[in-house]
């Protein structure tokens, strides 16, 4: 392995260059110019994080028999994979946008959002509304141009709520001073504030790897969210407590979410098909339990 100095005076290398490395190091290149196609569109260095599943541990040495195109179906899966999740966080979100909205402006007046008396923190307030001041300057959206003026008020919470990034929305929901006004919009879910609080800025986590391309399939997060409780046991019996920081309790509180927001949905067959279609044994890196397709959450499919 190269330490920093090394690696920042290293030259740059050549596409076939770059394949002699990998070739040297034990993999088997089956059809070089897909081999050499690949590594020109998607860089070396990104690849090479989907190389340590297929590595000897301690090593940079391929396991014997290792093929690039296994590399690069797997990181083909983590696209996939990626572009799932992302579906399914920007329906979760609308719908956790126009939850919020109702909740607040119907509890405590339509630009309630703007009232910092309602939340316990004053400084993330005050950055929330900077962040949607700035929004409103830089938005084309024509339902945003009456207040583009200069002196104009600031549009209600409805309006508000599709300018605000989830991040900010996420924020501004975890800091309402009341916990009923939380449980009023965690209710629409079936879930206790605390979770949805908790699960909320995982997402953010997730939406931002997702956003710039990151490998996904089996990282391990630094942010544990908080998982259901008895309030809901048919959900509770499909996490895995025992890989908390792992990626399959976020697909499962998500299939459920999707649930609820979108009853017809055929989001878990999608992800059921998607893993099915996989040579490698994806799930035993994401933390999915051994009997995970018996669990009550994966059993309940739309019929078709």
């Amino acid at each position: 392995m190269y330490g920093r100095r090394e690696a920042m005076s290293k030259p740059p290398t050549t596409f076939p260059e770059q394949l002699g490395i990998l070739e040297s190091r034990g993999l088997i290149i089956g059809d070089k110019d897909i081999a050499l196609h690949a590594l020109a569109h998607a860089n070396y260095f990104r690849l090479s994080a989907y190389h340590p599943p297929f590595l000897i541990v301690g090593t940079d040495k391929f396991n014997p028999g290792t093929r690039f195109e296994s590399i690069w179906e797997l990181y083909r899966f983590d696209h996939r994979l990626r572009m799932l999740i992302l579906d399914a966080i920007e329906r979760c979100e609308i719908s956790f946008r126009t939850r919020w909205a109702y909740e607040v402006a119907h509890r405590h007046g339509p630009n309630a959002y703007e009232d910092s008396t309602l939340y316990s923190d004053f400084a993330t307030h005050a950055k929330a509304l900077a962040n949607v001041d700035e929004e409103i300057r830089r938005s084309r959206e024509d339902f945003l141009n009456p207040y583009q003026l200069i002196g104009a008020k600031r549009p209600p919470t409805w309006i508000v709520c599709e300018v605000m990034s989830l991040g900010w929305l996420s924020s501004l929901f975890s800091k309402l001073k009341v916990p009923a006004d939380r449980q009023a919009i965690a209710d629409a879910y079936g879930l206790d504030e605390r979770v949805l609080v908790s699960f909320l800025h995982h997402l953010s986590v997730v939406r931002n790897i997702c956003a710039h391309h990151a490998r996904l399939w089996n990282r391990r997060f630094t942010f544990q969210f908080q998982l259901p409780g008895k309030k809901t046991p048919s959900l509770v019996s499909s996490f895995n407590p025992a890989a908390p920081r792992q990626l399959y309790n976020t697909l499962v509180l998500l299939a459920y979410l999707l649930d609820i927001i979108e009853p017809d949905n055929h989001w878990k067959q999608r992800l059921m098909d998607l893993i099915k279609d996989q040579s490698f044994p994806v799930v035993s890196h994401m933390g999915f339990p051994p009997d995970w397709q018996s669990r009550n959450l994966w059993m309940k499919l739309p019929t078709v």
